[in-house]
């Protein structure tokens, strides 16, 4: 079976290493970008990406922003948002705007990250399956 393709997205270089690993670790493929604009772009390059995991918090375009300009142009990824702040309402905020997961990084970080990851990769694909069964029913 295809090993599923992610995108990480973070400023810190060495915060996008350690969750690269993780993943890697995993079982996954992964791509990284340094901030929300460049995972655009990376998108643009590599459309058979899975699932975006961003940082909420960065230069350029925030996770927030990436978001809005991946929803705008039709596309459904599933992206799961990262942060430091611990606040409601910027998770609230992040999946009023079409996040998939909201996750904190702490020290469990390692194992929230890939259950969150496989439970929305589980969803994408049931949705599939049952679009795919829509279509040959009509």
């Amino acid at each position: 079976m295809k090993k599923s393709k992610l995108l990480i997205v973070d400023d810190e270089f060495g915060i996008r290493e350690m969750l690269s690993d993780i993943m890697v670790a995993g079982d996954f493929e992964v791509e990284t970008a340094e901030n929300g604009a460049n995972a655009l772009e990376k998108l643009v390059e590599h459309p058979d990406v899975d699932l975006i995991v961003s940082d909420m918090d960065m230069p350029k375009m925030t996770g927030v922003e990436m978001i809005q300009h991946i929803r705008a142009a039709g596309n459904d990824i599933p992206v799961v948002i990262l942060t430091a702040n611990s606040q409601i309402q910027i998770a609230l905020n992040a999946l009023e705007q079409g996040a998939s997961d909201y996750l904190l990084k702490d020290e469990n970080i390692e194992d929230t990250l890939i259950i969150a990851v496989n439970k929305v990769l589980d969803k994408k694909r049931i949705i599939e399956q049952n679009q795919k069964l829509m279509d040959d029913i009509t």
